[in-house]
């Protein structure tokens, strides 16, 4: 089964965290969020991960690529933008 995970939005409301790197990518601990978010679903079985990535993806993409952190990475280009909270085709 996997996994899709929705990585495109420029962090707005929090702002002052995400200026310079996505969301995904605020650190928690030594890692980035998105790292514990991928481990906690590997740690139930699910290794096969789509990331839909967006603003500053290109950041995510080279983290997930030079670390390699045994999970199987796939890389997706985001839905169209339509504001805050909405996804388009």
């Amino acid at each position: 089964m996997k996994v899709v995970l929705f990585c495109g939005g420029q962090g707005l409301r929090i702002r002052d965290y995400s200026e310079s790197i996505p969301k995904p990518m605020i650190p928690l601990g030594p890692r980035p969020i998105l790292w514990h978010l991928m481990k906690y679903y590997a740690h139930f079985g699910y290794k096969d991960f789509i990331l839909c990535l967006g603003w500053k993806g290109h950041v995510i993409r080279e983290y997930f690529l030079n670390h390699n952190k045994g999970l199987d990475e796939r890389f997706r280009p985001a839905c169209r933008r339509r504001g805050r909270g909405a996804l388009a085709p």
